[in-house]
Order: C-alpha cells, then structure tokens, then sequence
C-alpha cells in the first residue's frame, strides 16, 4: 500500500513538471510572437506607404524636369526664329543675298554675318546638326550655318517637306536617315518652322543619338526610360522598354508646351522598389532572427524555472524522508530563493539542538587542552637550556657558535613562551625576529641577508607579540630556501596617519598564479584552516579578531613576495 502511494505521488510530481514546463513555454512565446507579429506587419504597412509615396513624388519631380529639358530644345529656337522671319532685318537681308547671283563685298558681309548667327547656335549645342533657312528665289539657293549653298538632291529630305506641307502648317517634325562613306548613317530630327506668309522655311536638323543620350542620361541606372513623341504620335528621340517587359513598368505622360511633344517615362517597378524589398527583406530577417533568439531564450528561462521548481520539490522530499539536504544551486532567483532560504531555515532549526550539543564538547575539549599545555614549566625549559650552554663552554673551554645558537634559542624561547596577549613595541618584535635570523643564518650560511628599514618614530609602536616571526619564517623557508642563489629578506616600518604599515619582502622563488590566489582568497576568511602556509593564516586570523583587517599578498613567480599589514594606534597599550 505505502509502495502504491509513493509510485503515485512519483507519477504525479513527474506528471506537475511537464505541465509547468510545457505552460510556462507557451506564454514565454506568446510573449514573443504577439509584438513580433503585430509590429513587424505594422512596419511593413508603413513602409511601403511612405515608399510608394515618395517613389510617386520622385517620379512625377522627374518627369517634370525631363519635361523641361525637352521644352529647352525647342524653346532655344524662338529668339533665331523671330529674327529671320518674314518681317525682320534679317529675313529681308536674307531674300536680298539668295535672288543675287554674284554678290558684293557687302553681300560678302551681310552673309557672313548671317552664317555667323547660324553657326553660333548650332556650336552652342552639340546635338545640333545644322541650320537651313530658305526663301523662294529663282536660283535654288539657301543659307546655313556653313554659308550660301545650292539645292541639291541631298536637300530633298528637307525641301520636298517643305513644299508639300507649307500651304496646311506653320509647324512640324520629322524624322529622317542620311547615309554616309562606306555604308555608315545616322539619324536626325528636322523641326520646321514657317516663315511669312509660306515664302520662308528655317529648318533645324538635330542629332537624334545625341538627343537620345541627353534625355537618358543617368536615367536607366535608376530604372527608367524616357520617349519623345511628335504631335502625330510619331517617336522622335529616347527609348522605351521592348513590348513584352512593359507590364513591370509603370507609366507617366506629360506634354510639353508649346511644342505639343508627348514625353512618356517608364519606371522600372523592379529597380524603384528595390530598396523598399531591401529593407523588408532586412526586417524579416530581423524578425527571424529575434524570433531564434526568442525561441532560444524562451526555453532557457523554462528550463531554469523548471529547474528551480524541481530544486524546490527535490527539497520537499528530503524534509518529508527526513534526508540530507540536496546540494542546492548557487544562484536562484527572489523567489525560488526565498522559498528554498525558507526550507532550508527549517532544517536547520531541527539540527540547532545538535550543533549546540557539538559545540559544548568541543568547547570542553579544548579547555582539557589547555589545561594541559598549562602544566608545561617554562623555566624547566629555560634552565635546561642554560645548563647545556655551560657544558658546552666547559667541553671547549671557550664560547663558541653552539653557545651563540644556544642563546639566540633561549631568548626566542622566553619572548614565545610569554603570554601571547600582551602588547609588545615594534623594537621588542623586532629583537625576537633577529634572534630568529640569527639561529637560521648558522644553519643556512650565506643563503640569505636581512635588511631592516625602520623609521625611527615606529619603534615604540605597540602590537601584538610574535605577529613578525611567522611571516619571515614563510619568507625564509617558502621563497628564500627554494632559491638556488642568495636572497635577502627586507623588513620595513613606517607610521602613517597614526597606523603601523609592515611590509616583510623577500626576493625568493614567488608564487603562482594559482596559488597566490588560493592563499589571497582564504585570507578574506580568516576562519578557513588552511595546511599549508599556516604561519601566515594563523597571523591573519589575530589581525582580524583584533583589529578587523588582513594581510595583503603579492606575489610574482622568480621575483618574490611582499607581505603587508596595518596596525592601528587605537588598539595599542601605553
């Protein structure tokens, strides 16, 4: 029956995990498909509004100017055009020069200066071909940019034209094709304009390719192409797309005045939406992308709800088994952390009767400990020593070094033995410390040199006995002893702003990386037992109790360490 029950609730909290994973997942995406959703439609909508708007702004701005230029052709013959009609000075001097056969030095003259009114405006413009003007005469003769010139057959194309329309319009175009040497020909456009009464005709012939490349010019790049049309319909210059590529084409028509011509320009919808499909393309991919990415978070955040959920039960079912505690994630958000900092408080109220119980034996173990290291006599020790230093003398009739060592080993000896509370002067310390160095230089010759800088105010500075003497002895045995040449051990004490600074440096084998990092973060600690360097976690715990700091390491592999410390004046003795 129990088994039943357990297998049911295994089921069921199995069971509670997928519904909260699978719920949890659907509204995170819902979160994330509904704005992604709504606002990458809404961009689209308004892109393409705001393009389409200022394509058709644009083109109709185009076509207008293209409109214009055309309008300057033909409008830059008017002022030519009034001169020489049948009114003018011009036109009268012009019938005067074509009904002579020979001329005179004036003629000569007035002829030159017509040619060169002519010939001025056809090399202000380079498509301009040439320029005829014509009035009846008995001898067949007309003037042009290049002089007086007799009608031949080469003249038809325009002549014939002239004589045949010149009684039904003041006005026309026409398009034409004159050959060349050697099967070469080119295409021009004649504009017509009627003189007087039909007895004149100015003809200005035009270069059609060139016209071609002024109109275009820049335009197929940007997707379009522009097509002059004559009165009649007619084309007269420009492009347009082939028959059956014009569907993808948009189309606008203007005609320009007073000439009547139609411009017709065609916009490749392919080329002028090209940044419009660019730009969407480019929010599409976004909005893929941040759906990925979505997606992807989404189901790292339902992995680490569920997660935690399944901290939390894992949790519940060790109270309810009455088990250790799982190990618990480091990080956890307010709430599961709240809920798991609860669970957790339980279990200890239930161990709090234990811990006090451990913590009292532990308590009267140590005072058994210190009991016993209470009997110990120091002065059996110290006459000891003394009586071996006079049998020493005795056997050798004379001092010698194991008198020397036995000494220094006897005033080390009474400093350590000496209560460890009582507050000694930075001068006492040091006392101690040479002592110390002294018993090591005879063991370890010529391995290392002692260097004292010590400003002479800190010498009546008082701190706690033996702070100094772990910390030059981890000097001397982990950095000093290792080096295979002779190092120096640098002692240094300062006051400042009413605080002892000590530095003990040494210039041995250094630490690692590692391992200075090791040591520095056990020292943020001061209750972590450390094995190795106990010297100095023993010196950092009694900084800490008594005046709330630590040492400070640092260290470089083949260049050495530094150890520091601050005592401060408010916790000495006077």
């Amino acid at each position: 029956m129990e088994l039943s029950k357990a297998m049911s609730e295994k089921v069921n909290l199995d069971a509670m995990r997928k519904v909260f994973f699978r719920n949890n997942l659907f509204a995170f995406l819902a979160l994330l498909f509904v704005p992604i959703v709504v606002m990458g439609s809404l961009s689209m909508y308004l892109l393409h509004g705001y393009i389409r708007k200022n394509l058709d702004k644009e083109t109709q701005i185009l076509l207008e100017q293209l409109v214009s230029k055309v309008a300057t052709v033909t409008d830059q013959f008017n002022p030519l055009i009034l001169t020489v009609d049948i009114d003018g000075q011009s036109s009268y001097v012009a019938r005067k020069l074509l009904d002579s056969v020979e001329m005179s030095y004036t003629d000569i003259f007035l002829l030159n200066n017509i040619k060169d009114q002519l010939s001025s405006m056809r090399n202000a413009r380079e498509y301009i071909h040439s320029i005829n003007l014509y009035f009846t005469n008995d001898h067949g003769y007309y003037l042009s940019d290049t002089g007086k010139h007799s009608l031949t057959p080469k003249d038809d194309y325009w002549f014939d034209a002239y004589v045949s329309q010149k009684e039904t319009q003041r006005s026309w175009t026409q398009t034409n094709e004159q050959s060349l040497a050697g099967g070469f020909s080119f295409k021009l456009l004649s504009i017509f304009h009627i003189l007087g009464n039909g007895e004149g005709v100015i003809v200005f012939n035009l270069r059609i390719s060139m016209l071609d490349s002024l109109l275009n010019a820049g335009l197929l790049a940007a997707g379009h192409q522009a097509l002059v049309s004559g009165v009649d319909g007619s084309v007269l210059f420009g492009s347009a797309p082939e028959p059956e590529t014009r569907q993808r084409y948009s189309v606008r028509t203007e005609v320009a005045k007073p000439s009547g011509w139609t411009l017709t320009l065609y916009s490749d919808k392919g080329v002028i939406f090209l940044v419009y499909r660019r730009v969407l393309t480019l929010i599409i991919l976004l909005s893929l992308l941040s759906l990925v990415i979505g997606v992807v978070l989404s189901i790292w955040l339902t992995q680490r709800r569920t997660r935690q959920i399944n901290a939390v039960i894992h949790l519940l079912e060790a109270a309810r088994d009455n088990e250790s505690l799982p190990q618990i994630p480091k990080r956890q958000g307010p709430t599961y952390g709240y809920i798991i900092h609860q669970i957790i408080n339980t279990f200890l109220q239930q161990s709090y009767l234990q811990t006090q119980l451990e913590a009292r034996k532990y308590k009267l173990k140590t005072a058994q400990l210190m009991a016993l290291q209470a009997q110990l006599n120091p002065h059996f020790l110290f006459n000891t020593l003394e009586t071996l230093n006079w049998k020493v003398y005795e056997m050798t009739d004379k001092p010698n070094q194991v008198n020397q060592m036995i000494e220094h080993l006897s005033d080390l000896m009474r400093y350590s033995l000496s209560s460890i509370e009582d507050m000694v002067s930075l001068d006492e310390e040091l006392q101690s410390i040479r002592s110390y160095l002294a018993l090591q230089a005879i063991r370890y010759q010529d391995k290392f040199e002692a260097v004292y800088t010590i400003a002479p105010e800190a010498l009546g500075f008082r701190m706690p006995r033996m702070l100094l003497q772990p910390i030059v002895e981890n000097a001397l045995y982990h950095g000093i002893k290792m080096k295979k040449e002779q190092g120096t051990i640098t002692i240094e004490a300062r006051v400042v702003a009413d605080a002892l600074a000590l530095s003990i440096s040494d210039d041995g084998v250094g630490m690692e990386k590692h391992v200075l990092e090791s040591l520095t973060q056990s020292f943020s600690d001061p209750e972590q037992v450390r094995t190795d360097h106990i010297g100095l976690a023993n010196v950092n715990a009694r900084l800490f109790l008594l005046y709330g700091t630590t040492l400070s390491l640092c260290s470089e592999p083949t260049v050495g360490t530094v150890v520091t410390m601050t005592i401060q004046k408010k916790n000495k003795e006077t």
